[in-house]
């Protein structure tokens, strides 16, 4: 399908994010997502309240949303005209509602602290003494903070005169000082409708009610940067399946499901450590450059991996048995339980592991 449409191509139902608006970014509330929530306020009313139970049972209030259907349809190949009906989702976390409105806050501080001192004299630094001038540089901040509409800007000029006595041949004369002021204030009424639009997201699906309900998708969309997070591995690094240059068809599918094999690993090992660690109420340090006292309860597997790259196997291989020596591991700093991690500036005296008759292991170093 097309933009808009919300199959793939075998028919199978999914999630497909149409309208994400995480702050306000023009000269008032987005009118797209202002339409979609006068039409989700008019079709169902009151929100329906988006809950998650929480380890006591008790439920814990995430979000509130609407959801309507819409009759939509697209040309295809230029004559064959298809249609479909699609639900609408639009929901509003509550996290992301207050974390943004507090962002726009913080912008609307900012713009006003700045139109404020336009006029305050500084060192090295020219008076704005134009009326006209002090506007400009208002708008200027108002649009870098992105706070166009949300603040009222004026800007006035007194003037006092002031009688100056004759000297060395110079007459009296009366002189004109003009004093600028700036004045910014919030708008009120536009400051709570753009409140009023932070936070929500417009979905669309073709899955009836009865297979993905709003809760059940709202609660699927959390997950979504895991899985954005999983992609960015496998086209980055360390798998780094992007650029491809192979030109058999049958090359480019091994090489992505060897790839996808080696994403299971490092995802499913990194949730193992990290459920570990919560369960034991441990954290891990050292896995950080520069920084070896920073501990996390959150490892990744590439962190985790990079802690024993300088182990060194070495054997040696005699008439009568073969030796292996370890390279010594050492313990974490900080007295944070952590992995085992080899020093840095210093070859450590090695382990000698009691010989043993084996075949020789797979990337080891073997002396005779």
């Amino acid at each position: 399908m097309q933009a808009g449409g919300t199959g793939d191509a075998g028919g199978h139902p999914h999630l497909s994010q149409l309208l994400p608006v995480p702050a306000v970014r023009g000269p008032g509330p987005p009118a797209t997502l202002a339409r979609a929530l006068a039409t989700a306020q008019a079709t169902a009313g009151s929100p329906e309240r988006i809950e998650r139970p929480q380890p006591d049972g008790t439920p814990e209030h995430l979000a509130d949303g609407y959801e309507w259907t819409e009759d939509r349809s697209a040309v295809l190949d230029g004559w064959r005209t298809v249609t479909w009906t699609e639900r609408r989702l639009l929901r509003r976390s509550r996290v992301q509602a207050e974390a943004a409105e507090t962002a726009l806050r913080a912008r609307l501080e900012r713009a006003r602290q700045a139109c404020a001192d336009l006029t305050t004299p500084r060192r090295g630094k020219a008076r704005l003494a134009d009326p006209a001038a002090v506007q400009q540089a208002a708008t200027a901040i108002v649009a870098r903070e992105r706070v166009e509409g949300l603040l009222q800007v004026h800007v006035a000029q007194q003037v006092r005169e002031r009688r100056v006595r004759g000297y060395r041949g110079q007459p009296a004369r009366t002189v004109a000082q003009r004093t600028l002021t700036v004045t910014a204030t919030p708008a009120a009424a536009a400051l709570d409708a753009a409140s009023a639009l932070l936070g929500w997201r417009v979905y669309a699906t073709n899955a009836p009610a009865t297979t993905l309900s709003l809760t059940q998708a709202a609660l699927a969309y959390r997950g979504q940067y895991t899985v954005e997070r999983a992609f960015g591995r496998l086209k980055g690094r360390p798998l780094s399946l992007t650029p491809l240059y192979l030109d058999r068809d049958d090359h480019t599918t091994g090489l992505i499901r060897l790839l996808t094999l080696a994403l299971r690993v490092l995802t499913t090992a990194e949730h193992a450590v990290r459920q570990g660690l919560a369960a034991q109420q441990r954290t891990l340090s050292g896995l950080y450059a520069g920084n070896p006292m920073r501990a996390t309860a959150r490892p990744t597997t590439e962190l985790l991996l990079a802690a024993f790259r300088n182990l060194t196997l070495t054997v040696l291989t005699t008439p009568t048995a073969t030796h292996r020596a370890l390279t010594s591991l050492t313990p974490p700093p900080g007295g944070h339980p952590g992995p085992a991690r080899p020093s840095r500036g210093h070859l450590p005296c090695p382990r000698i592991l009691p010989p043993f008759p084996s075949p020789p292991l797979k990337n080891e170093r073997t002396v005779s």
